[in-house]
C-alpha cells in the first residue's frame, strides 16, 4: 500500500489499538461511470461504498459502520443524499462528526495528529467523481433506478471478489489477511 492511508491508520491506532482496513478496487465502478449521468456519479459511488461496507459488516458480525460525515460539508453529505445512500445499508451507520463544522473537524484532526497526513495530495475517488457539479438533493427513487439500470449489484459482487484485508495492531507490523 503506497498511500497516506496506512500512515493515518497508524496514527489512529493510538486511540483504538487495532483495526482492519478493507480495500476494494475502484476500477469496476470507474469503468461503469462513463455511462452514468455525471451529476449522479458521486451519490452512486457513496451508495456503492456503503453497500460494500454493509456486506462486510454483516459477514464479519460488526455492529455498525462509522463514518466521518459532516452534514453539508460536501455534496455527498447533504440530508437528501445521506438519506438516499442509507437505503443501501441495513447495518446501523454512526456519524459521530455529523454536527461538526469544517473548523471543528480540522481542529480535531490536528489534535489527534492526522491533519498533516490528511492534507497531503492524494487522488481519491470522491475528488475524481465530484468534479462534475454533483447532485446535492438526490431523490431515492432516482438512485434506486440508476442502481438497477447500471447493474451496480454486479459491480459490488465483482469488487468484493477482489477484496483485500489488512490488520493493524499497535506495536506490530501491518498484516495482510
Amino acid at each position: 500500500m503506497n498511500s497516506k492511508i496506512p500512515k493515518i491508520l497508524e496514527r489512529l491506532l493510538e486511540y483504538c489499538f487495532k483495526l482492519r482496513l478493507y480495500l476494494v478496487p475502484f476500477k469496476p465502478f470507474w469503468d461503469k461511470c462513463e455511462e452514468m449521468p455525471e451529476r449522479m456519479r458521486l451519490v452512486l459511488w457513496r451508495a456503492y461504498l456503503f453497500n460494500i461496507a454493509d456486506r462486510i459488516a454483516k459477514e464479519r458480525g460488526y455492529l455498525g459502520i462509522v463514518t466521518g460525515d459532516n452534514l453539508g460539508q460536501v455534496a455527498s453529505q447533504t440530508l437528501e443524499n445521506m438519506y438516499a445512500i442509507s437505503r443501501f445499508v441495513e447495518t446501523p451507520v454512526y456519524r459521530p462528526l455529523i454536527s461538526y463544522d469544517k473548523e471543528e473537524s480540522v481542529n480535531l484532526a490536528k489534535k489527534i495528529g492526522t491533519y498533516e497526513l490528511s492534507i497531503q495530495e492524494y487522488s481519491d475517488s470522491c475528488s475524481l467523481l465530484g468534479k462534475y457539479h454533483p447532485e446535492t438533493r438526490a431523490k431515492l427513487d432516482d438512485v434506486l433506478k440508476l442502481w438497477k439500470e447500471y447493474d451496480l449489484e454486479s459491480i459490488v459482487k465483482e469488487s468484493l471478489n477482489s477484496l483485500e484485508e489488512y490488520f493493524f495492531e499497535i506495536g506490530k507490523d501491518v498484516r495482510k489477511i
